[in-house]
C-alpha cells in the first residue's frame, strides 16, 4: 500500500512537472522576457558585474545574502542571465509546486489533467503581462503566495518532523520572499499570519501547538538571519551613510513628492539646509551626482523639515481610505483579480452554509480585515502601483484557493449529494469565465507591449553601441532621458562592464557607484566633468541642459555646454553627447536665488 502510494506520488509529480514545462515552454515560445522597469535592470547590472565590472552581492534593493548568492553565479559564468533564470525559474517552480497541490483532490487522472489546465489558464489571464514583464517585487509576491498556499493545503495530521519537512518549502518560499523584497513581504505578512492562525485552529493540541511554533519560528529565525547578515554586509559607514540617504530619498520622491513642487513652496526648508535653487533642479531632474553637498544628511534635514511643516505621514484620512478601499472593491479598476477574489469569497460562503461550518465567518472575516489594513496603508500612502496590488491580489487569491481546495477535497471523498460533488466545477468554471475575458485583452496588451519595447529600446541599444566604440569613457546619462527603456533577459545578453552611468537614481552616492566612477577616474563629478577629457553627459535633444549652466554659476564657475556628438533615433528625438568645458572662473557667487531661479527657467 505504501509503494503504491509513493508510486501514485511520483506519477502526480511527473505529470505536474511535464504540464509546467509545457507551460513554460510555450510562454517562451510566443514571448520575450523583459525585464519589466530599470530598477530590476540596474540590479541585474551590479549583480552581472555591468556595473563595476565584476559581480558583486551589495545591489541595494535584496537583502545581502540572496544578491550574493546570485553574484556568486554569474562569477562562475558571466554569459548566463542568472538574475533573468532566477526570477522565471523561481516563477516555474512556484507554479509547479501549485499544481501539486490541485493534483491531490482527486484520483482520476483526466480530472488531474483538467484541474492543471484550470491553473494555468488562470494565470494566463490574471498574470500573462507579469509574467512577460517581469519585475521583482511581483515576483516577490509569487512567492509569497505559493508558501502561504502550500502551507495551508499541508497535512496538520503528520508527526512533528514530517510536518516540518513538509512545509520547509514554504518556510523557504517565504524567506526567500523576504529577501528578495523586504517591505512586499511585510505588506502581505499580515494575511499570511491570518492564513497560519486558520490552519493552527484546525486542531489545537499539545503536539499541534509545537508543530505550529516550530514553523513559524523557522521563518522567523530565516528573516532574522537575513536582516543580521545584511546588517553586517552594509555594515561600514559609507553603508549606513548611503542607507540613510536611501531611506530619506525613497520618502521624498515616492511619499512626499517634493521633486514636484516649485523651490519658493519650500523655500524657507531648503535656505536653512543650504540647498539653492539651482541645486533642487538637480533634485527635481534626479541627477543630483553632480553635488556632493547633496548627502545623507541634507535629505535627511529636508525630509524632517518637511514633516515637521505639518505634513502628515499619510496622505488621505482613514475616512477617505475606506472609501478608496470600498470603491476599489465594487469597480473594475482592479479587474480581473478583484472579480477573482469575489467569486472565491462567494464561494467559501456557500460551502459555510452547505456544510455548516459556521468557523468559517470569523476565519474570512479575520482574513477580509487583514487584506483592508495592507490595502488602507498602501492607498493612504498613495502609494498605489499595479506592482504593489498585484502581488497584495495574488497572496490573498492564493489564500482563498487554498481554502476551497481543501473543502473540495472533502466534498470528492464523501457521498454527498450530486448539487455538492459538482460544486467544484461550477466555482472552476467561473474563474475560468473571469480568465476568458482578462486573456481576451491582455493578449493584445501585451502583443502592443512587445512591439512598442522592440521599437523605443533601439533608443537605448543605439547608445550603449557609441558608448562601447569608445570605451576609455565614461558617459553621464540623464536620469529621465531613460527611465523609459527596458531590456530582454535572455537575448542579446552583454555583461561586460558598461561605461555609461546614472546621473542619479536609487543608487545614486552609494559606495558601490564611487567604486564604478574610480574605473574610469572620476573622484569628484562636479569638478571632473569640466576637467576631465573622458567624461561626457548624455541627454536627449528635446531636454534642455542650460540648469548645468546655472548650476556651475552658483558655484562661481563659468561652463560652456558643447554638443559634441548626436545619436539619432527613428523617432524625432536624438540623443545629444555633450561636453562641459569651463570657460573662466567668477569671483562672487550669485546670491540671487530668484534670479537664478528665472535663468533656469
Amino acid at each position: 500500500m505504501i509503494l503504491l502510494r509513493k508510486h501514485l506520488k511520483g506519477v502526480d509529480t511527473l505529470l505536474v512537472l511535464l504540464g509546467t514545462i509545457l507551460f513554460g515552454i510555450g510562454l517562451a515560445y510566443f514571448v520575450d522576457y523583459y525585464y519589466d522597469i530599470n530598477d530590476d535592470l540596474l540590479m541585474k547590472d551590479i549583480l552581472a558585474g555591468v556595473y563595476t565590472g565584476s559581480p558583486s552581492g551589495y545591489n541595494i534593493q535584496m537583502l545581502y545574502p540572496l544578491s550574493k548568492l546570485i553574484s556568486l553565479f554569474y562569477a562562475i559564468d558571466p554569459n548566463v542571465s542568472w538574475y533573468g533564470l532566477f526570477l522565471c525559474g523561481g516563477h516555474l517552480l512556484c507554479i509547479f509546486l501549485i499544481g501539486k497541490r490541485l493534483v491531490t483532490v482527486t484520483d482520476i487522472y483526466w480530472k488531474k489533467i483538467l484541474l492543471l489546465l484550470v491553473e494555468y489558464f488562470i494565470l494566463l489571464g490574471a498574470l500573462l503581462y507579469e509574467l512577460t514583464f517581469i519585475q521583482y517585487t511581483i515576483s516577490c509576491g509569487l512567492f509569497a503566495a505559493t508558501g502561504a498556499f502550500w502551507f495551508y493545503t499541508s497535512d496538520d495530521s503528520l508527526s512533528i518532523g514530517q510536518f516540518l519537512k513538509e512545509n520547509s518549502i514554504s518556510i523557504l518560499l517565504v524567506i526567500i520572499a523576504f529577501y528578495m523584497r523586504t517591505e512586499m513581504l511585510l505588506l502581505v505578512f499580515p494575511l499570511i499570519c491570518v492564513l497560519g492562525f486558520c490552519k493552527w485552529s484546525l486542531s489545537f493540541s499539545k503536539e499541534s501547538n509545537l508543530k505550529y511554533v516550530v514553523v513559524i519560528g523557522s521563518i522567523l529565525l530565516g528573516m532574522g538571519i537575513g536582516l543580521l547578515s545584511n546588517h553586517i554586509a552594509y555594515g561600514e559607514k559609507s553603508w549606513r551613510n548611503f542607507n540613510e540617504l536611501f531611506d530619506s530619498r525613497t520618502e521624498i520622491y515616492d511619499f512626499l513628492d517634493i521633486p514636484n513642487t516649485e523651490y519658493d513652496e519650500n523655500k524657507e526648508i531648503y535656505q536653512q539646509v543650504g540647498l539653492s535653487p539651482s541645486e533642487y533642479v538637480l533634485i527635481q531632474n534626479y541627477n543630483y551626482i553632480l553635488d556632493k553637498s547633496i548627502n545623507h544628511k541634507m535629505l535627511q534635514q529636508i525630509e524632517n523639515l518637511y514633516k515637521e511643516s505639518g505634513v502628515s505621514y499619510f496622505k488621505l484620512d482613514s475616512m477617505k481610505g475606506l472609501q478608496t478601499v470600498k470603491y476599489r472593491l465594487t469597480h473594475k479598476m482592479d479587474a480581473p483579480w478583484v472579480y477573482l477574489v469575489w467569486v472565491c469569497y462567494f464561494a467559501i460562503a456557500i460551502v459555510m452554509i452547505m456544510n455548516k461550518r459556521w468557523s468559517f465567518l470569523w476565519k474570512i472575516s479575520l482574513l477580509f480585515g487583514a487584506r483592508s489594513i495592507s490595502w488602507m496603508y498602501i492607498i493612504m500612502r498613495a502609494r498605489v502601483l499595479p506592482r504593489i496590488t498585484v502581488p497584495l491580489y495574488l497572496v490573498e487569491f492564493s489564500i482563498l484557493v487554498a481554502i476551497l481546495l481543501m473543502e473540495c477535497k472533502d466534498i470528492a471523498k464523501d457521498n454527498k449529494p450530486l448539487y455538492r460533488r459538482f460544486f467544484p466545477v461550477m466555482v472552476s468554471s467561473m474563474l475560468c469565465i473571469l480568465a476568458l475575458g482578462s486573456l481576451t485583452k491582455v493578449i493584445p496588451k501585451v502583443q502592443e507591449e512587445q512591439v512598442r519595447r522592440n521599437v523605443i529600446n533601439k533608443e537605448w541599444q543605439s547608445m550603449q553601441a557609441y558608448c562601447r566604440k569608445n570605451p576609455e569613457n565614461l558617459y553621464l546619462l540623464d536620469c529621465y532621458s531613460t527611465v523609459k527603456y527596458s531590456e530582454k533577459m535572455f537575448v542579446d545578453v552583454n555583461n561586460d562592464l558598461a561605461n555609461y552611468q546614472y546621473a542619479g537614481g536609487w543608487a545614486c552616492k552609494s559606495p558601490i557607484e564611487v567604486q564604478k566612477l574610480k574605473v574610469f577616474g572620476i573622484t569628484e563629478v562636479e569638478t571632473d566633468l569640466y576637467e576631465k577629457e573622458n567624461l561626457f553627459f548624455i541627454s536627449y535633444g528635446s531636454r534642455s541642459v542650460d540648469w548645468l549652466k546655472v548650476y556651475y554659476r552658483t558655484k562661481g564657475i563659468t561652463v560652456e555646454i558643447i554638443s559634441v556628438d548626436t545619436i539619432p533615433f527613428e523617432s524625432n528625438d536624438t540623443y545629444e553627447i555633450y561636453q562641459v568645458k569651463k570657460i573662466k572662473q567668477i569671483r562672487q557667487i550669485i546670491p540671487l536665488y530668484q534670479k537664478e531661479r528665472n535663468d533656469v527657467n
